[in-house]
């Protein structure tokens, strides 16, 4: 889920995950930093970014983060590793099932 300012509310991500639930997938979406309930650098209305784009939601920080010697990709994984493991303790989750439908159609 990413690249679009309200993160997995947007239509596309949306229609995926109502579509694989209809197929009986239990389906997990969360936003990345920066994106649909994370925004980190709000506007007045604190509904949207102050920034050029959501994507400069993890960017401005990640080379923030760069100059310490750390990066914002740390932090997207350890999100990612964190959702995998609340899918896996799920009791709905059948253990050797995993899949993971992507922008470029990965699976696990």
């Amino acid at each position: 889920m990413g690249h679009s300012g309200n993160g997995k509310a947007a239509d596309t991500y949306q229609r995926c995950c109502q579509g694989l639930a209809r197929l009986g997938y239990l389906v997990l979406a969360f936003d990345p930093m920066g994106q649909g309930e994370r925004i980190y650098y709000p506007n007045p209305s604190l509904r949207a970014t102050r920034l050029r784009s959501a994507d400069e939601e993890h960017t401005l920080p990640g080379r923030q983060m760069l100059l310490r010697g750390d990066t914002s990709s740390r932090l997207q994984v350890w999100d990612a590793v964190r959702s995998l493991d609340y899918l896996a303790a799920h009791p709905m989750v059948i253990r050797n099932g995993w899949r993971r439908p992507g922008n470029r159609g990965a699976q696990l």
